[in-house]
Parts: C-alpha cells; sequence; structure tokens
C-alpha cells in the first residue's frame, strides 16, 4: 500500500501483486531459538511453543477457577517467589488432577461426557460435614460420597475415611441445627 499527499487529499493505491504475495504467508508464523537444531527438531520446537500457550491458559484458568485470586502484585523478592511456587504447585497439581481424570474418564475431546477437572470440584464440594445437635450433644457426620463423588475420589486414588477427623480446635456452632 502507498499513500500520497496531494495538496488537500491522500491517496491510496494498493500493490495487488504484492498483497498476493503477502496472503500465502497467512496462518504461518515463525519460531526463532537459540537451540542448536541437533538438539532439537523444528517440530519438537513447535511442539514446545503449543505447550507454552497451554501453560499460559492453565495458569489464567488456575488463578480464576482453582485459587479464585486476582491480579496481584508484588514488589520483594521473596513474596515474588512465593507467588511463583504457588502457581507452580497448583499448576503441578492440577496437571496431576486433570492426568488422573483423563485415564479413568477419558478427555472431553474424546468423550463428551467426560468428566472435566471443573466438573469433578463440582462434585467434590458437596461433601460437607453435618453437624447436628441431638438432647444437648454436638455430633459430626460426614456422608458417605455418592456414586459419582466416588468415582471421582478413585479416579485420585483418594480412600474416603469412614469417620470424621476432629480438631480439638474445631468449635462447633452452637446453633447447628
Amino acid at each position: 500500500m502507498t499513500l500520497t499527499l496531494n495538496e488537500r487529499s491522500i491517496d491510496c493505491s494498493i500493490n495487488e501483486a504484492a498483497q498476493a504475495e503477502d496472503a500465502l504467508l497467512d496462518g504461518c508464523y515463525i519460531l526463532e531459538t537459540d537451540v542448536p537444531a541437533a538438539l532439537m527438531a523444528a517440530k519438537t520446537v513447535d511442539e514446545r511453543y503449543c505447550d507454552l500457550q497451554k501453560v499460559e491458559r492453565n495458569f489464567r484458568t488456575i488463578k480464576t477457577t482453582f485459587l479464585e485470586i486476582r491480579p496481584i502484585f508484588v514488589r520483594k523478592a521473596s513474596r515474588t517467589k512465593a507467588h511463583v511456587f504457588v502457581a507452580m504447585l497448583a499448576l503441578k497439581i492440577t496437571r496431576h488432577f486433570e492426568a488422573c481424570l483423563r485415564a479413568v474418564f477419558a478427555t472431553t475431546d474424546d468423550d463428551p461426557h467426560a468428566i472435566t477437572p471443573d466438573d469433578a470440584l463440582v462434585a467434590l464440594g458437596r461433601l460437607t460435614y453435618l453437624y447436628q445437635t441431638h438432647h444437648g450433644k454436638h455430633i459430626v457426620h460426614l456422608p458417605r460420597p455418592d456414586e459419582h463423588q466416588a468415582n471421582i475420589l478413585r479416579a485420585l486414588g483418594i480412600t474416603f475415611p469412614t469417620k470424621p477427623k476432629i480438631s480439638k480446635r474445631t468449635k462447633i456452632n452452637k446453633h447447628a441445627a
């Protein structure tokens, strides 16, 4: 494209041949790396680049969905290291979580009825202690997981406790049902 200024007007002319030549590269991208070709093939470089996009998407998902935190800004080196550590640990746990679910329930690409990590967390989030008072005595009950929850726990290799573990420090609300 060429722009020319003629007194009170701007003229635009488009070089059709150059535009057609540029269109041949639409959708193409170039990756440059300092890793020697002998150490890493071009296909591997491309795969790692695609993995980078997955990592960025995972961090966004982890911070908004799993950790439910807003962006934070830290200034001290120790806090930056701690923030990165927590984010990396969350990523590692999330990926392990996804791998366990994928191994048992398949992936959403393969099976529309597969269980995603979000689905699993919602299902497991329904497992809660029930606090009751009967004749002045406080009773803590942990209901058994339903079949769906039990399958998720099995996929994760988690044994469901038969008795609730209550800390001596745990205060039971005296007004609980």
